[in-house]
């Protein structure tokens, strides 16, 4: 029974949305139906074996002991002082309870890396630096022509410097600065026409040739630029995307901004984020600038992406606690068909992880995209505690008050074994910060919910065997 609700709450990772978690919960719950089946079949023969030889050589029967550092009385006690145990219970979870409340979510992607990771160090030092990072956001504009894709990158380019004016933006890049908007090229051949006589390209280099002599300067060194600017006066028509890609580093430049698909054209406005601001959410005013633009207007980013990605893992760890939940107590009442014993054997579950949840405040930890889903598996390892004391207790619930205390206090000590062996198994320290949380939490996890079953329902079933 514990091997298959524990199997299935692993197996509740399939409701969620990324593969990664899927496959653990394959891995996990097939795996620990392996090992059920291992000790279902090989357990009983090795230990008939050992007993065997043992009896037959020595012609007597060893008393198994089990040592969990003093937790046996710990059992005993809770037993003989129920009110007392179960008082203190509550106390607790209520504490508890209260600490969980501020327990908090961190999305930062950068404390999960190791401490002292180079790519860290150098952001910060950019940071310091120059003022701002590495945030920023991408106003993608799509049009199905060249004409469509300017008049929309300059009405994006004006709603982000209006943001840009009120402080919520840090700055912004975009086309606009390449090729500007019909109406400003409007304005500018007007301009150019109307000063021809001052433009020729020959009064042009020789104002200049006269100005150069007066500072000392060859003339002749500036014959390059003066063709340039002599093409520039002569233009009369508008600035095309192709005229702009003149060269290969001029078209590296207008690739940064604008790439043509095959339904038509893609460009992107940069909108730099002030430093340390909005890096986890998207600003209100941004989100309200893009509903304004309309729908072939879209905003991307790390902040906006990492925004989804909490809310995504957010409701999947929720999902998958309900459903690993109602699974094992599902599958408890079909075992039991006891309503009582059901929620016996799942009471150190809910009561641990209210503790489980209130140490990690107290601790100083934070919720993040990994740990979070151990409260999944948690369910799956703490209940098999919850469902040894039931089972021991159903045995011998009958039996002298001595006897009935003498067998939860072995079961308890065998309880407090299990769970010292599955803290070993998580506990080990990595050296990545989200990996050595996930231990951490599982780690608190399995205690509390233990020390739940071996504390809080002795005191119960004492109360039961009273009425």
């Amino acid at each position: 029974t514990g091997a298959v609700t524990t199997a299935v709450t692993f197996f509740a990772f399939y409701v969620t949305e990324f593969a990664g978690l899927r496959e653990l919960g394959l891995l996990g719950g097939t795996g620990i139906l392996f090992c059920m089946a291992a000790v279902l079949i090989l357990l009983p023969a090795m230990m008939a074996w050992s007993e065997h030889r043992r009896h037959r050589r020595t012609g007597r029967v060893h008393d198994l002991r089990l040592h969990a550092f003093g937790f046996g009385q710990v059992v005993k006690f809770c037993f003989g002082h129920p009110r007392l145990a179960l008082a203190a219970a509550v106390a607790l979870t209520a504490v508890a309870g209260y600490y969980s409340l501020d327990l908090e979510f961190e999305d930062d992607f950068r404390k999960m890396r190791p401490p002292g990771a180079r790519g860290v160090e150098i952001q910060n030092e950019v940071a310091r630096s120059f003022g701002s990072g590495f945030e920023s956001m991408m106003l993608v504009v799509h049009a199905s022509n060249e004409d469509e894709l300017l008049e929309r990158v300059h009405r994006a380019e004006k709603g982000a410097r209006a943001l840009v004016e009120n402080g919520v933006l840090r700055g912004t890049d975009s086309l606009a600065t390449l090729v500007p908007s019909a109406e400003e090229q409007a304005a500018a051949i007007e301009w150019l026409r109307e000063h021809e006589e001052f433009l020729d390209g020959a009064r042009l280099k020789r104002v200049f040739a006269a100005a150069a002599a007066e500072e000392g300067l060859r003339a002749e060194a500036f014959e390059r630029g003066l063709d340039f600017l002599a093409v520039a006066a002569a233009a009369r028509t508008p600035i095309r995307l192709g005229d702009a890609a003149v060269g290969q580093q001029a078209e590296k430049l207008l690739r940064r901004y604008v790439r043509e698909t095959e339904v038509g054209y893609t460009a992107v406005v940069h909108l730099q984020i002030p430093p340390r601001e909005w890096k986890l959410a998207l600003p209100p005013e941004a989100r309200e600038l893009v509903d304004e633009l309309g729908p072939d207007f879209q905003l991307t980013g790390a902040n906006i992406l990492g925004e989804q990605l909490r809310n995504q893992i957010r409701t999947d760890a929720v999902t998958a606690c309900v459903v690993g939940f109602f699974l094992v107590g599902l599958l408890l009442y079909l075992e039991y068909r006891r309503i009582a014993d059901t929620v016996f054997s799942l009471l150190p579950l809910a009561i641990g992880m209210v503790w489980m949840l209130g140490g990690m405040v107290v601790v100083g930890m934070d919720m993040n995209f990994v740990n979070i889903f151990v409260t999944t598996m948690i369910i799956g390892i703490g209940v098999d505690y919850g469902i040894h004391m039931v089972n021991r207790f159903r045995e011998h619930e009958d039996d002298p008050p001595e006897a009935l205390t003498a067998s939860l206090a072995e079961t308890g000590r065998a309880v407090v074994l299990a769970a010292l062996s599955t803290m070993v198994g998580f506990g080990s320290l990595s050296h990545y910060p989200v990996v050595r949380s996930m231990g951490l939490v599982a780690l608190l996890g399995a205690f509390t919910t233990a020390i739940v079953a071996i504390t809080v329902l002795p005191a119960l079933f004492r109360l039961k065997c009273r009425r």
